[in-house]
């Protein structure tokens, strides 16, 4: 185990299904939380330290709000060498 996030290790142990990056050091920090559900539904956490989220299980336009956030952090971050598990 990493000894870290519980998400990191589950991505160890299934790194075919679930990609990790990590944002560059000189772009904006992402200090939110997001789940987007296919069928339209969403739980967004604006700030991590805040324990306050929204969700609605049936909201389609803020989910690809949401979605079109997500996709440019995701575009801008980097594939992190220290999160990949070595197949020796």
């Amino acid at each position: 185990p990493s000894g870290g996030h519980r998400l990191v290790d589950l991505a160890l142990r299934i790194s075919s299904r679930i990609h990790l990056r990590r944002q560059p050091p000189d772009e904006a920090r992402l200090d939110e939380s997001m789940v987007l559900i296919d069928s339209g539904g969403y739980l967004h956490q604006r700030r991590a330290a805040d324990p306050v989220a929204m969700a609605d299980a049936y909201a389609p336009p803020r989910v690809q709000t949401l979605e079109g956030r997500f996709r440019t952090f995701w575009t801008h971050a980097m594939p992190d060498p220290e999160l990949r598990r070595l197949k020796i």
